[in-house]
């Protein structure tokens, strides 16, 4: 009687405290003291350092310590998290991975001024909210700090680019990879290639792209760590989950770079 009063205790202190949509995502054996309760799949809400009040789809881990994956839309107020659809997410988490899909600023649910997400120095604090999130000690199973992936689609990715260099110099979490969707002129709105050239050498890089946008070719030799991926008749960025062959390529390797990198 004892041990099952001690298990029910132990549940209930590793349960999230937002509210579930849908069953958890692993499973628990009566009596076994060693399994954890990660949660389930929620719809959040967190604040940014500057105040604005976003909304988010959060897939929990499967156990602790596993990496996660935060997903960056295209342009708001235009696009908002829907544009990586439950199907896509469930295949990406697939690992037993975290995963975080953001209504960036001014987009969706999400409060705030939509060309701030892109233009000017406070869209990075989205993906930095997110990632804060992630590897909180509130969660009930928090990401591992050292293993996070973003994934930017279109000028998402000049959010994606600007924290990556703003974390260098921080005590942020690190992140382990990158994925571009349909990266651009606009990717560099704020910081530059050029000058943080160093840096993104060093940062396993997938890029995807449909051959009719080339601004990523000219960085086909950029460095052993990047991987240019280029869509025949592809469109642009999440605009590829069509569920159709694109969706299937864009899908499949994206999941093959979390296996390569976040893989526990």
């Amino acid at each position: 009687m004892k041990s099952a009063v001690f298990f029910v205790v132990f549940v209930l202190s590793c349960s999230s405290k937002q509210e579930s949509v849908t069953p958890p995502m692993d499973s628990k054996e009566p009596g076994d003291a060693a399994a954890v309760s990660c949660g389930s799949y929620e719809r959040v809400s967190l604040e940014t350092s500057d105040g604005v009040e976003l909304v988010a789809d959060y897939h929990p881990p499967s156990k602790p310590g596993m990496g996660a994956v935060v997903l960056v839309h295209m342009i708001p107020p235009n696009f908002d998290r829907s544009s990586y659809p439950e199907r896509v997410r469930l295949a990406l988490i697939e690992s037993g991975i975290a995963l975080i899909n953001l209504d960036r600023r001014g987009a969706g649910e999400s409060s705030g001024v939509a060309q701030e997400a892109y233009q000017g120095p406070n869209g990075q604090l989205d993906v930095q909210a997110a990632v804060q999130f992630i590897t909180s000690s509130d969660r009930a199973c928090k990401s591992l700090d050292s293993n996070i992936m973003l994934v930017g689609a279109s000028n998402g990715t000049t959010s994606v680019f600007d924290f990556v260099v703003a974390r260098a110099s921080s005590n942020l979490p690190s992140i382990k990879s990158v994925v571009w969707l349909s990266p651009g002129t606009y990717t560099e709105n704020q910081n530059t290639v050029a000058s943080n050239e160093t840096l993104l050498k060093a940062t396993p890089t997938l890029v995807i792209h449909p051959d009719s946008e080339p601004w990523a070719t000219q960085y086909a030799t950029f460095s052993p760590n990047w991987k240019i991926v280029e869509l025949v008749d592809g469109k642009h960025g999440t605009n590829n989950f069509d569920q159709g062959a694109h969706e299937t390529k864009q899908v499949n390797e994206i999941k093959s770079w979390i296996s390569q990198y976040l893989a526990n």
